[in-house]
């Protein structure tokens, strides 16, 4: 059993003495629930603990309202923007639909999630200014009440707020004291651990090929990605006219490319006859290459649908994690650079914006140029 006193719950375990009492409380900066009991169960008397739960709840209280000036006391206070509660969430939300035309949709309803996501945090704490410590206490809520805790994803959290504010923060009429600041961009990113996938050996592809076949649209989609680098992304979107057989060349365009910018990667010569005998020329120039059964859709194919085709495969051979449909990447990558590619058609081939990054990407993978090393040690 228990009762309400002020904003907490005293628990008294229906006025039992033998059994533990505890006040609990919600903190108002990071919203989570709390209990504490101090010395109150050393007491023997019924009416002197009861009195002692609420001295204990009223310290509490007492205690959260120095905490929130405390915050508005700490250094980075100096730089706030200040809001009336409602008008902070419902400008942060106008901001982000002002984006909405300029981005892709998918982009968009990422970006919703993530800034409903402060928003509802800002209106449960009822923030009146956006502080770096307010931050800091959102991404502390992301994670113990939402349970977002991949470094990942709260990086990705993190950029995405950090952009909508560089807009919130151009509007003067919601500034306080004339400071013009970005709260987020005090807040580091956290360190992230990724693992790259693993690429395909020849032996390894030998066992996988023969399965791929038997999908034409997958075999399809593996060459794209292997021999021309083409994303997943950009293979879903790529239409027949896309395709210029003739003159040897993909077009990948603008608006469906990650780097936003037109440009066309080379057939190779392993891969020309297949698109060749698929003759082309016989569909519409404008329908989308791959369909789910068969070449030429009205409409793209879903995101999932090549990834769930394969992972089957790959289940099939137990072939463990590690492994996925965008392995293909590096898999083409090394298989072009033990072939002898110049490391500069590899690098534009695969759209880097520099022959450093590309090294920098096989080098990952144990491609390297230190042949010298391999004959360098005594055998014994």
């Amino acid at each position: 059993m228990s009762f309400e006193y002020r904003d907490t719950r005293i628990y008294t375990g229906n006025n039992d003495l033998s059994k533990i009492w505890y006040v609990s409380f919600k903190h108002p900066i990071t919203g989570l629930w709390d209990k504490k009991s101090g010395n109150i169960n050393k007491i023997s008397h019924l009416g002197k603990r009861i009195a002692a739960a609420k001295e204990l709840a009223d310290e509490i209280l007492a205690s959260f309202s120095s905490d929130v000036k405390k915050t508005k006391r700490d250094t980075f206070a100096k730089k706030k923007i200040g809001y009336k509660d409602t008008l902070l969430t419902l400008f942060i939300k106008s901001k982000l639909e002002e984006l909405r035309g300029n981005i892709e949709p998918s982009s968009y309803f990422s970006y919703r999630t993530k800034v409903y996501s402060f928003c509802k945090f800002l209106s449960n704490q009822k923030f009146k200014v956006v502080t770096v410590p307010a931050v800091q206490q959102y991404f502390l809520w992301l994670k113990n009440v939402e349970n977002v805790k991949n470094p990942t994803t709260i990086n990705s959290y993190r950029g995405t707020l950090h952009t909508i504010f560089e807009i919130v923060v151009k509007e003067n009429k919601f500034i306080k004291n004339g400071y013009s600041f970005n709260p987020f961009k005090e807040v580091p990113k956290l360190k992230e651990r990724r693992d790259s996938l693993n690429f395909f050996s020849d032996a390894q592809l030998e066992v996988l090929i023969p399965e791929i076949k038997k999908d034409p649209i997958l075999w399809l989609a593996v060459q794209l990605l292997m021999y021309c680098f083409i994303r997943p992304k950009e293979i879903r979107f790529l239409k027949i006219n896309d395709i210029d057989i003739d003159n040897g060349f993909i077009v990948k365009r603008a608006n469906v490319a990650k780097d936003a910018s037109r440009y066309g990667v080379q057939i190779p010569d392993a891969f020309m006859p297949y698109l060749e005998k698929l003759n082309l020329s016989k569909y519409q120039p404008n329908l989308y290459l791959l369909g789910l059964s068969e070449v030429g859709a009205d409409k793209p194919i879903s995101k999932n649908v090549l990834y769930r085709r394969f992972k089957k495969i790959l289940d099939a051979l137990n072939f463990g994690d590690g492994y996925s449909f965008y392995s293909f990447k590096p898999t083409g990558a090394i298989m072009a650079k033990n072939g002898g590619a110049d490391l500069l058609d590899i690098s534009r081939q695969m759209g880097h914006h520099s022959i450093a990054q590309t090294n920098d990407y096989l080098e990952r993978y144990g491609c390297t140029n230190m042949t010298t090393i391999r004959g360098a040690f005594k055998k014994f």
